[in-house]
Order: structure tokens, then C-alpha cells, then sequence
């Protein structure tokens, strides 16, 4: 039989009242704290006190609103430092190969590009060669697309340039297009949150990529789903995608991001 350990209770009140300022973007009224936590207003008035003094909140005397204070900056920044996005990404890759069946990959923006990390394999064998250290092709690959979508167009462009003047001798995963030819795309991936690529640049293979962001909005990876074209089917996609975008918008909030 587990015992259950007795907490302080008073500061589980505290975060009831500190968790209403999450679930909203503007200053808060006593009686908006009041209807958010279920708490009366005298009792919420003693803990604002406090937290005034601590500088969690903040109070405009003027309009009487309440909103978060320094310090409760300082342990949000704090928190955002302390965690490992690739840490956290390998994580969320594993479990999502496990989960889904399929093969997972991780890759960043490297010195030559779209660059593979990390890639646990799915339940069933594939014919690709894809490794850690694998570089993509930004315009030829559904992970590269990604990358092309969020990254500046001039780092993109620049990357494009390199990689075409490398196509006979290519080191890397697909074939490179101008950015010309695949800029109306790039709408595409922002508006859906995700790329796909089917039989290309492997004949028989299908993939599906989807960003990971940082609480500053930049993007900080690409997780990407790869398995048999006949095995995406339309059922079967539409679930794998949504098992990829529940694990890259959940790393996404993990590390402070909120989309706009």
C-alpha cells in the first residue's frame, strides 16, 4: 500500500492562483482570479501580499489589475535554459517510433544543411541510407522542406546555391531545386505545420516532417516520420500525423514556445 506524503497546502493554493495568469495574455482583477480559481477574493487579496513582496506579481494601482512579476520571468527563463531540446527530441523520437510503427528521425540546420542526429527505427525494415550524420537536401526532402519553411529565405537561398553546384558529386539525400520552383510550397508547410514527400527522393518510400520551436520561436529541429509508401495509406497517414505533430508541439511547449 502506497502513503500518499502531505504537502503544504498553502502552496498548492499559491499555484491554483499563479496557474489562472497561464491561461491568459492580459493583467487580471481580483474577481478574474477569484472566478479562475474557485478561491474568495479576501483570501486570493493576502496571497497577492505576498506575492508582491516575492515579485511573482505585479499590481497597477492606477487600474487595479494584477499580471506576473520578475521573478516569475527569471524562473520561467531559468526553466527554458535548464532543459535540452536534442535531449528531449530523442525522447520524443523514440516514443514515437515505438508508438507509431514507423521509423523516426531527428535532424537540425548543420554546417552543410538539413543534418541527421538521431534515428530510431521502426517495427519494420527499411531500404534507405540514413544514418546520423546524413545530410538532406533542403528542397528535395520532406525534412529539408521543413527547414526551408521557417529558416530565413537568404540562409535558404545560399544553401540551395552550394547544393546545386554540388548535384553531379552530391554528399546528401535528395536532389536540389531552386528556391523559385518550390517558394509556393513553403506557404503550404507554414499554413499546414507540416511536409510530405512521397517516392522522393526514395522510390517506395513516404515522409512526413514537423518542426520543433524554442520559446524564442526559432526553430531548433525537424522530426520526421519515414516508412513504405504503400503502408500511407489515407487512414493510416492521417493518424501518423497526427501521433508526429502531438509529439513535436508537445516538445514544442515543453521548451516555452506558444504558437501565434
Amino acid at each position: 500500500m502506497t502513503t500518499k506524503v502531505r504537502g503544504v497546502q498553502s502552496i498548492e493554493v499559491a499555484s491554483r492562483l499563479l496557474s489562472v495568469f497561464l491561461d491568459t495574455t492580459r493583467p487580471l482583477r481580483l474577481r478574474d482570479l477569484s472566478e479562475g480559481s474557485g478561491l474568495p477574493s479576501a483570501q486570493i487579496h493576502a496571497y497577492m501580499v505576498s506575492f508582491q513582496a516575492l515579485g511573482m506579481v505585479e499590481l497597477d494601482l492606477e487600474k487595479h489589475l494584477y499580471r506576473l512579476g520578475p521573478a516569475a520571468r527569471e524562473l520561467g527563463l531559468a526553466r527554458m535554459h535548464q532543459l535540452d531540446p536534442l535531449s528531449l527530441a530523442f525522447t520524443g523520437a523514440t516514443n514515437l517510433a515505438r508508438n507509431s510503427g514507423f521509423s523516426v528521425l531527428v535532424a537540425v540546420w548543420g554546417s552543410f544543411g538539413p543534418t541527421v542526429l538521431y534515428v530510431p527505427e521502426g517495427r519494420v525494415q527499411l531500404n534507405m541510407n540514413t544514418r546520423a550524420g546524413t545530410v538532406y537536401a533542403v528542397t528535395g526532402t520532406a525534412t529539408g522542406m521543413v527547414f526551408a519553411a521557417y529558416l530565413p529565405e537568404q540562409t535558404i537561398r545560399r544553401a540551395i546555391l552550394a547544393e546545386r553546384r554540388e548535384n553531379k558529386h552530391r554528399m546528401r539525400v535528395g536532389l536540389s531545386k531552386p528556391f523559385n520552383a518550390v517558394k509556393p510550397m513553403l506557404e503550404d508547410v507554414r499554413r499546414q505545420g507540416y511536409a510530405m514527400t512521397v517516392d522522393n527522393p526514395i522510390p517506395g518510400i513516404a515522409a512526413m516532417g514537423s518542426p520543433i520551436f524554442d520559446f524564442t520561436g526559432q526553430l531548433r529541429a525537424v522530426v520526421t516520420m519515414i516508412g513504405a509508401t504503400a503502408d500511407f495509406s489515407d487512414p493510416v497517414r492521417q493518424a501518423a500525423l497526427e501521433q508526429l505533430t502531438a509529439v513535436t508541439s508537445g516538445l514544442s511547449h515543453q521548451l516555452g514556445f506558444v504558437s501565434a
